[in-house]
């Protein structure tokens, strides 16, 4: 049975494609911020290791989307059990890293399985949910299914992971219209253990929950992490600090610059206008994966779509918010932006999961009859307009941030990098036997200055009073310096 003439036809696949391309485009411009922000902040080696990973990544987006719709169910077994096998071995052979075990090593190469454990479970549970089962059979096994990997990475502990992994399994528990009786008393569960988790938190974790409950922004302590990003934030500007030749050593202050904190160290690196093109591609991701599941010939593939739609908007709002101190500091990361080479071989599989399901959506959806026709995920564009509206909302969050404490953040960044450090005298006088000083400790005071730092002719004049020479001598002795970062001025 046709749905629609012919040009009809020809320009939905057109249009199709070009979306296609566009969502693609937007990948890419994810993984290219990305290692521009490693190789700023932190080196080329690091970007060039990312972007290796990333070709390894563009191979399986291709190979996936040559699989069959009707075999997902395989490739998700497939991948549902190899990752609980290396979940396994994580706990007895892991490598241990910030007091959590999260890492397998085979020579120089580490991988982490938790992220493989997030498209095993997605595509198991769209096959699950998406099958003729009866509700409270589909609804049971889900559960169990889902109870698997999320225990395994509490056990690490890998809680942003395990938080991920739980709503990535409500969400589609929504979407495939489970029915309430049986959705209530399982979410009414986890709301009343949900405060029995808080025994389960590192003293590090707890510490920095503490930190966000009390708003705190101390420059030691739990609370340093959220007062550098608002630095980074702040000291960013439109287009970044990336060509200013302090910005590695401003980018030091900042913990985490290329995993929990990306987002904070990509603006201070290349400006609000790179952080703005992050968040914006992050949405057209996000409805080009939602408007998938609306083309999907299947239940198993509109699921397959929808539940990557939740996780994307997930991991993108609460890296954000982390980021902005809006939300918790949970540890998760932006997706394609932020290091990890696991994390980008799983997206860009998935994306190819994606652009699979839609092709085979667009080429057969012409001939289904209508009692073939599936009903389509509930609400999957209204949580893709959610997840939207968030980041909007914190993208204005992040610039009333730079314009109405920039100035006041930008001067503590500077501060920070100003220290007074005595040094003792090592050794005391040298004598001969008749008691005749042969070396005896004399005053020399020398300043160790950044010449970079010394833009503004008030620092070069009050400068020069400290060290006692005339203005125009300390500006020759600056200039002297070159490129280097530091000089020494005698006193």
């Amino acid at each position: 049975m046709w749905t629609g003439s012919l040009p009809q036809r020809r320009h939905r696949d057109v249009r199709g494609r070009r979306f296609d391309v566009l969502a693609l485009v937007a990948a890419f411009t994810l993984v290219i911020l990305g290692a521009l922000n490693l190789y700023a902040a932190a080196s080329w080696s690091l970007a060039a290791r990312q972007l290796v990973a990333v070709a390894a990544g563009l191979v399986l987006l291709v190979l996936m989307r040559r699989v069959h719709v009707e075999r997902l169910a395989v490739l998700g077994w497939a991948c549902y059990g190899l990752s609980i096998v290396l979940l396994l071995a994580v706990s007895l052979f892991g490598i241990e890293r910030y007091g959590a075990k999260r890492w397998l090593a085979i020579g120089e190469l580490t991988f982490q399985p938790s992220e493989l454990a997030k498209l095993g479970l997605l595509l198991l549970l769209a096959n699950v949910l998406g099958s003729n089962r009866p509700a409270w059979r589909r609804f049971l096994l889900a559960v169990v299914l889902a109870v698997v990997p999320i225990g395994f990475t509490l056990l690490q502990p890998d809680l942003s992971t395990a938080m991920l992994l739980t709503a990535m399994t409500a969400g589609l528990l929504i979407l495939s219209r489970i029915p309430p009786r049986f959705l209530l008393p399982l979410f009414g569960s986890v709301v009343l253990v949900a405060p029995l988790a808080v025994r389960m938190l590192r003293p590090h974790q707890l510490a920095r929950l503490q930190a966000y409950l009390a708003g705190s922004e101390s420059t030691e302590g739990p609370g340093y992490a959220i007062r550098q990003a608002h630095i980074a934030l702040a000291s960013g500007g439109l287009f970044g600090q990336a060509r200013d030749p302090l910005h590695r050593l401003r980018a030091e202050y900042l913990p985490g610059r290329e995993h929990d904190l990306t987002l904070a160290s990509l603006v201070q690196q290349w400006g609000l206008v790179a952080g703005a093109s992050a968040v914006l591609a992050t949405v057209v991701l996000v409805w080009w994966v939602a408007l998938a599941s609306r083309v999907a010939r299947t239940r198993r593939g509109m699921l397959t779509c929808a539940g990557f739609a939740v996780l994307l908007g997930a991991e993108a709002v609460v890296s954000l918010g982390g980021n902005l101190g809006a939300l918790p500091l949970a540890g998760i990361p932006f997706p394609l932006v932020s290091q990890g080479g696991t994390a980008a071989l799983v997206h860009l599989a998935a994306l190819g999961v994606v652009l699979g399901v839609r092709r085979d959506g667009v080429r057969r959806r012409l001939w289904a009859l209508p009692r073939w026709h599936n009903p389509r995920p509930r609400l999957v564009r209204f949580a893709a307009l959610g997840v939207s509206g968030l980041l909007a909302g914190l993208s204005a969050y992040g610039w009333h941030l730079q314009e109405v404490r920039g100035e006041s953040l930008r001067r503590a960044g500077e501060t920070q990098m100003t220290r007074c450090v005595r040094i003792p005298a090592p050794r005391g006088i040298i004598t001969d036997r008749h008691g005749v000083p042969l070396a005896i400790n004399a005053a020399q005071n020398q300043i160790v200055v950044i010449p970079a730092l010394l833009r503004r002719p008030d620092d070069l004049r009050r400068l020069a009073a400290l060290v006692g020479q005339p203005v125009d001598q300390l500006r020759r002795t600056l200039a002297a310096a070159g490129t280097r970062l530091s000089t020494r001025v005698a006193v």
